[in-house]
This record gives structure tokens, sequence and C-alpha cells, in this order.
């Protein structure tokens, strides 16, 4: 008897963890890699260290292609951040990444009106977490090839 129920246990618990990882609103997208906590967007701003890497994880949104490089917008459940890359392959929208950057700041004013920004400069992916690619549509039988 006692095997049976161990086994139960054991699938039960597979099934939760399965079931967790699987719907995405159980499941918090924050990541920690090689011991190191992803920090949450709007906690940049307070850093005391702004010359130090840190590692972000979020989702691709908006991209700017340019010659030779680019720039992509990193979102999180806080936030969002432009983050300059070197490579000009830059991920796809719907990717999520956890990556390494140097967080700077640009000081922009335009007629005494201060649109400074803080953005990143990615020094490394750490992670990739393609978008799923959607199921292709079912062949109408009724539709000539």
């Amino acid at each position: 008897m006692k095997p049976i129920v161990n086994t139960l246990r054991v699938g039960l618990l597979g099934c939760l963890v399965g079931a967790a990882l699987g719907c995405q609103s159980w499941f918090n997208f924050s990541w920690v890699w090689a011991g190191q906590a992803a920090i949450p967007i709007a906690d940049l701003a307070a850093l005391t260290n702004p010359a130090e890497p840190v590692q972000l994880a979020g989702t691709v949104g908006d991209r700017a292609p340019f010659l030779g490089s680019g720039a992509y917008q990193l979102q999180d459940e806080t936030g969002s951040l432009w983050v300059v890359s070197s490579t000009k392959a830059l991920p796809e929208p719907g990717e999520r990444l956890v990556i390494e950057a140097q967080i700077k700041y640009a000081k922009i004013t335009v007629e005494n009106q201060d649109f400074s920004e803080l953005y990143g400069v990615e020094v490394k992916r750490l992670e990739r977490f393609p978008v799923e690619s959607a199921p292709s549509a079912p062949k109408n039988p009724l539709q000539q090839p």
C-alpha cells in the first residue's frame, strides 16, 4: 500500500508544478540567474552603484534597429526600459529575456523641459525564451490545392 501512496504523492506534486509553470497568471516572470535575482525595472532609479551591471528580466516590446546594432524595450510588471544592444540580432517582440545590463542616464532638455531617461546597455544575454509559435490553421478540405 505504501508504494502506491508515494506514487500518488509524486504524481500529484508533478501535476501541481506543471500547472503552476504552465499557467502564466500563476507564474511570476522573476528570474534568478547564477544566484542573483533580477531587479525590477521600477527600482533602477534607486541604484546606488549604476556602474555595476545588473540583471534584468522581462518581455521584449518595441524594437529599433540601427546600422550594425539596435535597441529594444524590455518590460516587466513594474515598468519598461530601452536597452541598447551591440548586436544586429535583436530579440523578437514577445520574447522573454534575462539579461545583464549597465544602466545609464541620458539628460535631455528641450526648451527648459526635462525629458531625461534611464536606459540600459546590454552586457550579456543570459537566457532567452522565444515566442511560442502559434499553431497553423487547419486546412479546409473543400479548398483545392
